[in-house]
């Protein structure tokens, strides 16, 4: 199922007995299973019409409890499996391991009560485990990807209107270029634009620089510094974080590149023997403060790594250009051997 037709059975309350929320979009499904929430259980009453389970409390006879007794209030229950692990091999860790799971999962599935809707917040999903062959014969898949970059615009327009600012949809493009296309790490730097402001009614591509671009320049760039350390661990973290805030890959490879282009550069110039000064005018950088860091990094890093890690990197760009390695799985792999 689209997100699409999803929102349109959100509109008109006809929901599907069981879904499948995945995507690397967290603050939309955050958003339509709240909303789910809303819609289907009484306020007041979540203690009887509502069980969440995660990984650490996943109990299929909870589940099973739950599912075949009726609401208490309404004529909707709602029962979410969120990040369980339910739909690898043997389950989630704390299920009970003499049960006979796989004949339970089927009991589950079988017969869904026409009051019971069931959502598996669950990124990842093994065909071969019993839950996901039980899941599959009745569950609908709704995926909540990163939305387009005008989608967004549209968004932090309104959002900023209910918070009583006004930004031109240009300016919105520019945050989305510097911060991301994550909705959750765009909600939060709009909500520090906000404060930023204060009494003033709209927000300007000044208020983004002056506030955000700073820090973010810096968050962007901590992969290459990881890189520049030789640190796989701090790198493969790294990575994970800008993946969260709604980088792309290849944006964050083009940046690793670049460093290291300056860098080796910078290698190359000092060997020469270039003076402190010759070496920041000849990097032609922007700013002095990123020629220093750059000359700086050049010095941890010695040529000889500086220009083994140039060439890793262009062949991970090799790698995604051909098809050879899925993007991110590209740039894990090299953060090991860099």
């Amino acid at each position: 199922m689209s997100y699409d037709l999803f929102k349109k059975q959100l509109r008109e309350k006809s929901f599907s007995p069981v879904y499948r929320f995945f995507g690397e979009e967290v603050y939309l499904k955050r958003f339509y299973l709240n909303s789910m929430r809303e819609t289907l259980v009484a306020e007041g009453f979540e203690a009887f019409d509502l069980l969440i389970l995660t990984r650490d409390s996943l109990s299929i006879n909870d589940a099973m409890d739950f599912s075949l007794s009726p609401p208490v209030m309404g004529e909707s229950k709602l029962l979410i499996f969120n990040d369980t692990g339910i739909f690898s091999v043997g389950g989630g860790k704390n299920e009970e391991k003499s049960a006979p799971k796989k004949d339970l999962w089927q009991d589950l599935f079988a017969d869904v009560p026409p009051y019971l809707h069931m959502v598996f917040c669950e990124d990842k999903i093994d065909k071969r485990s019993a839950a996901a062959k039980a899941y599959l014969k009745i569950g609908v898949e709704v995926s909540f990807d990163l939305r387009e970059k005008s989608e967004l615009c549209t968004w932090i327009v309104n959002l900023s209107n209910k918070h009583g600012k006004d930004i031109k949809k240009e300016d919105a493009a520019y945050l989305i270029e510097c911060a991301g296309r994550s909705m959750t790490e765009l909600e939060t730097e709009i909500n520090k634009l906000v404060g930023f402001t204060g009494v003033r009614k709209s927000i300007t591509r000044d208020d983004i620089d002056e506030l955000i671009v700073r820090e973010l320049q810096t968050k962007r760039y901590m992969w290459s510094d990881a890189l520049v350390a030789g640190d796989a661990s701090l790198a493969l973290t790294a990575l994970y974080e800008l993946r969260v805030m709604g980088f792309e890959a290849h944006q964050i490879l083009f940046d690793a590149i670049s460093s290291f282009l300056s860098i080796t550069k910078a290698c190359f110039l000092a060997d020469d023997g270039e003076s402190y000064a010759n070496i920041i005018a000849r990097l032609k950088m922007p700013r002095e403060f990123f020629a220093k860091k750059c000359i700086a990094d050049a010095k941890k890093c010695g040529r000889e790594r500086a220009v083994r890690a140039l060439k890793l990197l262009r062949r991970a760009d090799f790698n995604i250009k051909n098809g050879v390695f899925e993007p991110w799985i590209a740039l894990e792999i090299l953060c090991a051997e860099v």
